[in-house]
């Protein structure tokens, strides 16, 4: 399975013409990438004066919409690169991070397997002596995971984990 970020870049004017022209390119690093894509997708163009593309979809990656800056393109292509789980990224991304936070955000993440975990994992660090006694079997998690999706800066990946920024 290939899970490498993509775009599908269009002609604008062919796709007003009622033909959709333009390609799955992988998420551009740099202006020259995108300027050698760009340039492919006007010359085969079936349109007359196709100056104008849009991206129509997003593959593997955070959507940034029809007609994003570039620039964010390639700050997010360089935090996939950077990051060893996408969903990290993509989390952040809805969680509200803009583009240029993500470099820094993606070091002080903690990724727990679900809600589950993470309680588990607090608990213990927060009131491990308590629950470790007598009067531990008394711990309500559930108030206790309530409390904590309160407080917390967390986020949901669609795999179910829980990412917890710890800034």
């Amino acid at each position: 399975m290939n899970n490498t970020p993509k775009i599908w870049l269009g002609c604008l004017a062919a796709y007003n013409a009622g033909n959709l022209h333009g390609e799955w390119i992988d998420l551009p690093r740099d202006a020259d990438e995108m300027q050698a894509a760009q340039d492919k997708i006007i010359k085969s163009s079936p349109a007359v004066d196709s100056d104008e593309l849009f991206i129509a979809d997003y593959d593997n990656c955070a959507n940034l919409g029809e007609y994003p800056n570039y620039d964010d393109l390639y700050e997010l292509a360089a935090a996939y690169d950077a990051c060893d789980d996408p969903e990290i990224i993509d989390g952040l991304i809805s969680y509200g991070l803009n583009i240029s936070e993500l470099a820094g955000a993606v070091d002080d993440v903690s990724i727990y397997e679900d809600w589950d975990s993470l309680v588990e994992d607090y608990a213990e660090i927060y009131h491990g002596e308590f629950i470790n006694s007598s009067s531990g079997v008394y711990f309500d998690y559930e108030a206790f995971e309530r409390d904590l999706k309160i407080e917390l800066t967390h986020f949901e990946t669609n795999g179910g984990a829980v990412g917890v920024l710890n800034a």
